[in-house]
């Protein structure tokens, strides 16, 4: 009797003991779920950068006239062949190319390897874990133009030819390598046969993308930007730019879960948003339209204005947005 009673003892003991380990591993996973959201949302907090986007009281601060006037001579007296290192007509079918021993290949290089030590940081912090944990992905925006491409003052390609920038090309890779998903949004027209062409050449030699790759990782933001659709959210006022990729990945954030930890391209509107996670400027001297206006696309000289899109118009535009910018 005294035996089985020792035994019953022994049973719940060791019941007890489980239950207790279950009940602790329970409350780990439950505590490890709560902080991998704090972990999220704090890191989504930090990298909108809300204080830039959101409106203030008071007046907006608005460049000099002086720079509004001047944009263009600014510009075209600007050291940018010096910096570059450039060779005009030096790549391929006469595109322009950088030197490798330039300030700027020396600067883009200290640029994107700061950006893949963080992305390292990301990884041994476990922010990569913990995103997946919740069923999202982690993923990086990349800007074409000048950013992986070496598009020159021209800032588009319209054989897809042109030299890749180096660095930035190579973190795609390392990226792609560590699991880290890459969208590509560029400012390109979809409805220009030669810019949807051209893009699609580029992509497959550069990175090896099938047409499944392409269709699901590369945008063309072009006609909402300034072509056939730049109308859809009318009243917005004059020289006004409205940050179409930053609502580009509010939509895929939305549709497809993903997180974005990094942004990275050579002008103020490929980062420009709450949706953008760290914002990463490659260097830029041939024109950088936080300063002067790209000459190219305004010939009057005057600045635009970055603006997010307001809120009304967000609907009409989630609606429609994937199917006139996919690259298909």
């Amino acid at each position: 009797m005294k035996q089985k009673k020792k035994i019953n003892l022994l049973s719940i003991l060791i019941a007890v003991y489980f239950v207790t380990i279950l009940l602790f591993i329970i409350s780990f996973h439950n505590l490890k779920i709560k902080n991998s959201r704090a972990m999220i949302s704090l890191f989504q907090g930090l990298t909108e950068n809300k204080i830039y986007y959101e409106n203030r009281k008071g007046k907006i601060f608005q460049f000099p006239e002086n720079v509004k006037k001047y944009s263009v001579k600014i510009a075209s007296q600007s050291d940018a062949n010096d910096y570059y290192g450039l060779k005009t007509s030096g790549y391929k079918d006469g595109y322009d190319i950088y030197s490798d021993d330039s300030q700027f290949a020396n600067d883009c290089q200290q640029t994107i390897d700061d950006a893949r030590n963080l992305i390292n940081v990301f990884m041994q912090s476990k922010l990569l874990e913990a995103i997946r944990s919740q069923g999202k992905k982690p993923a990086i925006m990349f800007d074409i133009d000048n950013t992986l491409e070496f598009s020159s003052r021209i800032d588009t390609d319209l054989k897809g030819q042109g030299p890749p920038v180096k660095p930035v090309v190579e973190l795609v890779k390392y990226c792609l390598k560590n699991g880290i998903e890459c969208y590509f949004i560029t400012a390109r027209a979809r409805s220009d046969s030669r810019e949807l062409s051209s893009t699609k050449i580029w992509m497959k030699q550069t990175f090896g993308f099938s047409d499944f790759q392409l269709r699901k990782y590369v945008y063309l933001v072009g006609d909402l930007a300034y072509g056939r659709y730049h109308n859809i959210c009318p009243g917005l006022g004059k020289n006004v730019s409205i940050a179409y990729k930053d609502v580009l990945r509010k939509v895929l954030s939305e549709k497809d879960g993903v997180v974005w930890i990094m942004s990275i391209g050579d002008q103020l509107t490929d980062v420009y948003g709450k949706n953008s996670g760290v914002k990463i400027l490659v260097p830029n001297q041939l024109f950088d339209n936080a300063i002067v206006p790209n000459p190219y696309y305004d010939k009057t000289g005057e600045r635009l204005q970055v603006k997010e899109l307001p809120s009304e118009c967000y609907p009409q535009i989630k609606e429609v947005i994937l199917n006139i910018s996919r690259i298909d």
